[in-house]
C-alpha cells in the first residue's frame, strides 16, 4: 500500500526505540494497522483468528497488546479510519485479487468497540486516515504519525514512524531478525534531496500510489532525477515514438499527454488538498474494562484467563499509579 520510497528514504531514516517515543502522543492510521495485525497474527494453520462464529478476532489480539504496550511507555494514541467519502482507490490502477484479508465493516466496527472500551479516541476521517492523521500533527495535537505507509509524508506529515506496532522480529530469507522502529522527518528528506513538497507529490505519481498504478519504467531514484531536472511532471519527455504514456497498469494502458495530465492534476489535488475533519473531539475518554471483559470474552471468545491478565494490567497502567496514564488525559 502508498508509494514505495524506500530506496529513496535510506540515508535521512533513523532508528529509535519505544522509549524515545514515552510519553508522547501520536496519530494512528487504523486501517493501515488493522489490515497488518489481519495479515500478522493467525493461528498455526496459517488462517486468521476466529471465534465460534467464524468472525476474525486477530485484529483485536494485535490491538489489545499493541496498545497495552503503548500505555506501558505512556504512549497516547489517537486512531483515525478512513471515510466512505474517500475517492475509489482503483479508478486508475489494477483491480488485482488478493488472497489476503480484507478489512470489511464488522472488522471497523469491532475495532472501534475495542478502542471505546480502552478509551481510546479515534476519528472517521471523510477521506483518507493517514491525511486525518497529518491534519492532526499540524495542529500539533500529536507528535507524529504511526504507519507502515510512506504516503504520510506525501500528505506533507512532518514526523513518520514506522514498525511500531509491528512484531519484534521479522523474517528475512531464512532467519528472523529483529524489527526496528523506523523514524522519518519530512523537512530533513526535502533538504536532504533539495526539493519541494509539490515535487515530492509528483514523484510520487510518477513513482505509483494507491490512486494510480505509475508510469512504466520509473521508480524512486528515477524519479528523483527527473523531477531535479524537469522540475515537474509537465516538463518531463514521457511520451514515446507513438505519443503515448505507458502505466504500469496490468494489463498496460497508454495516455494521451492531454488525459495524463488531467490525471496528474486530479492526483495532486488528492493528496496536497485531502479532505479532512476539522471539528473532532480528542479529549480522552475513560475506559470501561468491564466491557473490555464482555466483548473479548463473551463475544469473541478470547481466553477468559488472558483477558483477565490484561485487565489486571491496564487497571494498574490506567487506575493505580500515583500519577496514572489517565490523568494525563482528563
Amino acid at each position: 500500500m502508498g508509494t514505495n520510497l524506500r530506496v529513496l528514504l535510506e540515508k535521512t531514516k533513523r532508528t529509535i526505540t519505544i522509549e524515545n517515543l514515552f510519553g508522547k502522543t501520536l496519530a494512528v492510521d487504523a486501517f493501515n494497522v488493522i489490515y497488518q495485525f489481519l495479515n500478522a497474527i493467525r493461528g498455526a494453520d496459517g488462517k486468521s483468528l476466529t471465534n465460534r462464529f467464524g468472525d476474525v478476532t486477530s485484529h483485536l489480539t494485535g490491538l489489545l497488546y499493541r496498545n497495552i504496550k503503548l500505555f506501558e511507555h505512556s504512549i497516547k494514541p489517537i486512531y483515525c479510519f478512513d471515510g466512505t467519502d474517500k475517492l475509489d482507490k482503483i479508478r486508475w490502477r489494477d483491480n488485482k485479487k488478493s488472497n489476503k484479508i480484507r478489512v470489511n465493516n464488522n472488522i471497523l466496527h469491532s475495532s472501534k468497540e475495542l478502542l471505546d472500551c480502552l478509551g481510546i479516541n479515534y476519528i472517521q476521517a471523510p477521506g483518507e486516515g493517514e491525511a486525518q492523521c497529518v491534519y492532526l500533527n499540524k495542529k500539533e495535537d500529536v507528535w507524529g504519525v504511526v504507519s507502515q505507509d510512506y504516503d504520510v509524508l506525501i500528505y506533507d506529515g512532518e514526523r513518520l514512524i514506522r514498525n511500531l506496532t509491528s512484531s519484534k522480529t521479522r523474517k528475512k530469507g531464512n532467519i528472523m531478525i529483529p524489527t526496528e522502529i523506523e523514524y522519518f522527518s519530512l523537512t530533513k528528506i526535502r533538504m536532504e534531496h533539495q526539493i519541494s513538497q509539490r515535487q515530492l507529490v509528483d514523484m510520487c505519481i510518477l513513482i505509483g500510489n494507491d490512486y494510480f498504478s505509475g508510469i512504466k519504467g520509473i521508480g524512486d531514484k528515477t524519479a528523483l532525477q527527473m523531477i531535479k531536472k524537469y522540475n515537474n511532471i509537465e516538463g518531463i519527455p514521457l511520451a514515446n515514438n507513438s505519443g503515448y504514456i505507458i502505466t504500469k497498469h496490468k494489463p498496460k494502458e497508454e495516455l494521451s499527454k492531454i488525459d495524463f495530465i488531467t490525471i496528474v492534476e486530479e492526483l495532486r489535488d488528492i493528496f496536497l488538498n485531502p479532505k479532512i475533519e476539522q471539528n473532532y473531539n480528542i479529549k480522552r475518554k475513560r475506559p470501561d474494562l468491564d466491557k473490555l471483559r464482555e466483548l473479548l470474552v463473551e463475544r469473541f471468545d478470547f481466553s477468559k484467563s488472558r483477558v483477565e491478565n490484561s485487565i489486571k494490567k491496564l487497571s494498574n497502567l490506567l487506575f493505580n499509579k500515583k500519577q496514572s496514564i489517565l490523568d494525563s488525559y482528563l
